[in-house]
């Protein structure tokens, strides 16, 4: 497994792909996920730290 960070992420699939969102169950077969800058407070350890 590789780990990066990223602000943007789109989840794409031939079956539906199931989230939870604001506390209901939504499916699709494509996501788009963007992280807005400071609208998320992310702790990060030394062990998370990407070399």
């Amino acid at each position: 497994m590789k780990r990066l960070l990223v602000r943007r992420v789109t989840f794409t699939a031939n079956q539906p792909i199931f989230a939870y969102l604001d506390g209901e169950v939504i499916s699709a077969q494509r996501f788009e996920a963007h992280i807005l800058p400071g609208a998320l407070r992310v702790r990060r350890t030394e062990k998370d730290d990407v070399s």
